[in-house]
């Protein structure tokens, strides 16, 4: 993922980290448009429109650690993100 990212060579000799973010709802299509919400992933009309949601983020590149993936819910309205909470 990391080497199809432009200038994606200088990111890895300069970074001590990097993390993408995989939101589910906000998928590009083949042509980089955002694609429509698929439907299986959405419990209600409301789900989609919702401000805060759950996202993936993927640790691609540490410098010292391993890679691996997590959980986080991200409001988009502030562009924060906080744990997800277990119930």
């Amino acid at each position: 993922m990391l080497a199809e990212s432009r200038d994606s060579e200088s990111i890895e000799q300069d970074a001590d980290l990097v993390i993408l973010m995989d939101d589910q709802f906000k998928r590009l299509d083949e042509k980089g448009r955002i694609a429509q919400y698929e439907e299986e992933n959405l419990d209600s009309e409301n789900e989609s429109r919702s401000s805060v949601r759950p996202v993936k983020m993927i640790i691609v590149k540490p410098r010292n650690g391993s890679t691996g993936a997590f959980n986080l819910n991200f409001a988009s309205e502030s562009v924060s993100f906080t744990e997800i909470e277990a119930i």
